[in-house]
């Protein structure tokens, strides 16, 4: 699979991980706000530049956790999506 450029890719920051999973951001989302978010929700998140994200060598979405948790932290009107 061709490595496919991603604008809403920051600069690396040192010690700084990409380690979560789609799955793995749905759990952590789930348990601090108890409400569940769907894969193709948390996809258009990363589209609109609200995650950003980075691909693994085998395509898949991999993303921050301090940015998932800040997501879930944000209020309520603040996460909906338009």
């Amino acid at each position: 699979m061709p490595n496919r450029p991603n604008a809403t890719e920051p600069p690396e920051r040192p010690n700084e991980s990409w380690d979560v999973t789609p799955q793995m951001a749905r759990r952590i989302y789930k348990a601090l706000t108890g409400v569940p978010l769907s894969p193709s929700t948390l996809d258009r998140l990363a589209a609109a530049g609200r995650l950003s994200f980075k691909r693994s060598p085998g395509g898949h979405r991999r993303y921050r956790e301090p940015e998932v948790r800040a997501l879930a932290e944000a209020p309520a009107d603040a996460g909906a999506m338009a």
